[in-house]
């Protein structure tokens, strides 16, 4: 179907090229009769030079776009990629730009690793760190897609997590002692590395049950997932039931006792993270169902036929949660103590 008159084009261009599809707009006619044409970018395939176009006609931009200043590409993005996130990450975005906007008037096209690291160093705290980073990323891929850069040096960024990517899970030895340790900081750190989850995920499950947790945040792949509870921390679940809540505080003061419980209790150095890749390490290292370790975690599987037909059931999760040691067969359940509470 033809594109509406005025309303731009797209072109594959001849020779193998990174990026052979043009988007363009007629802005007049030569003396000849001809179409006089300014391009709005170039694309890798079709589909990316469709989306192009159609965003330009529904905010059009200056086409002289390689003078672009990094303000004048933020709120270029704002206008056509930010509306299409979720209130909480665009919240996370607006407040990184906070800590790069004394680049504001530096073309885009100038920008180096250098600047970008620059301002990273100056962030106080992880998080606003990890905010300026991905906010970097993005207006890189956003300035890549128009034409303005050639390469992307936020890709040489990292955030806090992946500088922290030498981090270790826990041993068998360091979780059967945590089974011996009568405190409900030990237990919560079973519970996360018996199923899993995300630290926030845990705090606020959709459904919480002696059999199987059902919870998750992030995405598609993440939300609302089964996850069978383990023989080991049934006991412990059971008292988060029995009590209502399974941590009194919230994420940030969780992630505060946390630290300081790990490094007084001979885990030095141990953050909630590495729950996740011990769940994760243990099952593999089992031999679990790749696409079940997958599901239980909420992560994506690599390949379309593992993505979409190979479905499995509850009872197969189940299977393979099991194959998950108990490291507490020769400890007796102690009942659980509430948080704060001083009492069973």
């Amino acid at each position: 179907m033809r594109n509406p008159n005025g309303y731009g084009s797209v072109v594959k261009l001849s020779g193998n090229r990174r990026k052979p599809y043009a988007v363009r707009k007629t802005v007049g006619w030569n003396d000849k009769g001809q179409p006089v044409y300014k391009m709005v970018g170039y694309c890798k395939t079709r589909k990316e030079a469709n989306i192009l176009l159609a965003e330009y006609n529904k905010q059009p931009w200056d086409l002289d776009q390689a003078g672009m200043t990094l303000g004048e590409l933020y709120k270029l993005w704002c206008k056509n990629k930010l509306s299409g996130y979720a209130p909480k990450s665009a919240t996370t975005y607006k407040s990184g730009y906070v800590h790069i906007s004394y680049l504001a008037d530096l073309k885009y096209k100038d920008i180096r690793y250098g600047h970008m690291l620059e301002s990273v160093n100056k962030c106080e705290g992880a998080s606003s760190i990890n905010r300026t980073v991905l906010l970097w990323r993005k207006l890189d891929q956003y300035a890549y897609e128009l034409d303005i850069i050639s390469k992307k040096y936020s890709d040489s960024l990292k955030t806090v997590a992946q500088n922290e990517g030498t981090r270790e899970p826990f041993t068998p030895e360091e979780i059967h002692r945590l089974f011996h340790i009568d405190d409900d900081m030990a237990r919560l750190a079973l519970v996360y590395i018996y199923t899993g989850m995300r630290a926030t995920e845990l705090l606020n499950p959709d459904e919480l049950t002696a059999d199987y947790i059902i919870g998750g945040v992030k995405n598609k792949s993440s939300k609302h997932r089964y996850i069978p509870i383990h023989p080991a921390i049934r006991y412990i679940v059971e008292g988060y039931i029995a009590r209502g809540y399974v941590y009194p505080g919230s994420y940030k003061s969780l992630a505060a006792e946390w630290r300081t419980w790990m490094d007084s209790h001979g885990f030095p150095g141990k953050i909630l993270h590495e729950c996740r890749h011990t769940f994760e390490t243990e099952l593999d290292a089992a031999g679990a169902n790749r696409k079940c370790i997958d599901l239980l975690t909420g992560h994506a599987s690599e390949g379309t036929g593992q993505r979409i037909y190979n479905h499995k059931t509850k009872e197969e999760l189940r299977r393979a949660l099991l194959m998950f040691p108990d490291y507490s067969l020769d400890i007796p359940k102690p009942h659980l103590r509430v948080v704060g509470g001083g009492g069973d």
